[in-house]
Parts: structure tokens; sequence; C-alpha cells
């Protein structure tokens, strides 16, 4: 088959205009790379924001229809000593009423102050059932521990409502203990605490943040169960001897005083 030349369509390669179209292309892909980095950079500052004001709302929202008016406060007539166990008095009373918007009933159940060394806080920051009522739980530590945190091989920790004391280097007593695994720590009376602190004003709110480890403290209030069907219920122990689930002393704060 013969071709016409004069039919045939030769489109001449521009350097020139292939150049532009290549920095075009180029320039498309740079855009789209930086606009992905842009939507990526605002997701991931959302993210981030997101628990910060959580913590915001929760750090420094407070409002409390509690009074535990009509208890008996003893503050004046008693005071706590560090190197002793903490002041506990029997109390009967009882409250309906709201901490932060949440309504719920507050069981009042003994006189508490206890003077003791902290150990360690942790925050719960509203991502806990009870931080409503409990934005932070404060470890203590008193008499024959009041100077543990100068001790190496005593250590503590601190985590999901719950605070464990550590010995690095336990001792036998007995030879017989031994044999059965026995290990005696060098102190005979653990006087420690976890303690959820709940705030009666912002004020105590803020000292209660302004806690930290070394801080020795004494705080006043009152051992209280609380009964809410939105967080569920909190029960206080009102012994220092016992340990694990329920051990914890559920502090409702009337008072802070650094030592």
């Amino acid at each position: 088959m013969k071709v016409d030349p004069s039919k045939i369509y030769f489109d001449p390669y521009d350097k020139e205009q292939r150049s532009k179209d290549v920095k075009t292309y180029q320039h498309n892909v740079k855009f789209k790379h930086r606009k992905n980095a842009k939507i990526y950079i605002i997701g991931f500052v959302v993210i981030l924001a997101i628990p910060a004001v959580t913590f915001l709302i929760h750090r420094f929202r407070f409002e409390n229809t509690f009074h535990a008016a009509g208890l008996p406060n003893y503050s004046n007539e008693y005071h706590s000593s560090i190197d002793e166990d903490p002041i506990q008095i029997d109390v009967e009373g009882r409250e309906t009423g709201a901490i932060n918007g949440r309504p719920s009933t507050i069981k009042y159940k003994a006189y508490y102050d206890i003077s003791a060394v902290v150990t360690s806080v942790h925050d719960y920051f509203g991502f806990d059932l009870y931080s409503t009522y409990v934005p932070r739980d404060v470890c203590l530590v008193w008499g024959s521990l009041k100077d543990s945190l100068n001790n190496p091989d005593i250590s503590y920790r601190q985590h999901t409502r719950q605070c464990a004391i550590a010995w690095q280097n336990n001792v036998i007593e007995e030879a017989d203990d031994a044999y059965r695994g026995i290990f005696r720590t060098k102190v005979s009376h653990i006087q420690m605490s976890n303690n959820h602190l709940i705030p009666s004003t912002k004020e105590i709110r803020n000292q209660i943040f302004g806690l930290k480890r070394g801080d020795r403290v004494r705080i006043v209030g009152y051992l209280v169960n609380i009964y809410s069907q939105y967080e569920g219920n909190l029960f206080s122990s009102t012994s220092r001897t016992d340990n694990g689930n329920g051990a914890c002393e559920i502090i409702y704060v009337t008072k802070i005083e650094k030592l």
C-alpha cells in the first residue's frame, strides 16, 4: 500500500512545551502532597486537642452542692501526727447532691485526720469512671515509713486506682522461712494508704493538684461512700491494715495544710 507523504501529520517535539508540562505536573504533585500533609497535621492536632480539652475541663471545672453540714468537726480538738496512725472517729450522715453536674448520694462514715508524706500522685484527666468525683489519687505513708523515700531499697508504684510498695532487698528473719519461701520486710507494720480525694471546694481542689512527691501534708475530712447511677458506687475502707481492691480510703476533703 502506498502512502501519500502529504497526508502524514507529524507532531514536532517541542522541548520548551514539554519542559513546561513536566514542571506543571511536578507542581501539581507537590501541591497535592502539601495539601495531604496539611490534612494530616490538622487531624493530628485535633486528636491531641481532644484529651487536652478534656483535661482542662476536668482540671478547672468544679461545681459541688455537698456541704457536710451538721457533721462534727474535730480538727481543732484533735491533730494527727506523722508518727502515728490517722485519727478516725465514727460519724453518721447522708446527703444528696451533685458534683460537676453528676447527681449522687454521699454517706459519711467517719471523721478522718491524717498527717503523712506523699510518695506519689496519679491524675485521671477525665478518662476514668470516677474522675468526676476523684480527679487525683494520692499515696501516703507515715510512722515507720515516713522517711522511706530516702531508702533506695523501697519503691512505690501507683496506677489504675492502686498504690503498691516494693522492697528491692527483702530479709529472712528465720532459717525455716527460707525453705518455705517466706521473705519478710524490714518494716513490721506497713503504714501506707492509697487515697481517693474528693475536694469539697475549688480551693481544696487546687490544693490537691498542688501536692507532689515528698510533701508532708495534713488532710482532714470524712471517709465516705458514694452512690451514683452514672459513675457507679464507691465504698471507702475504714481500716489501715487491709489491702487489695476496696482497701483505699475515699476522703471528702475539707482541709489541707502543708507540714
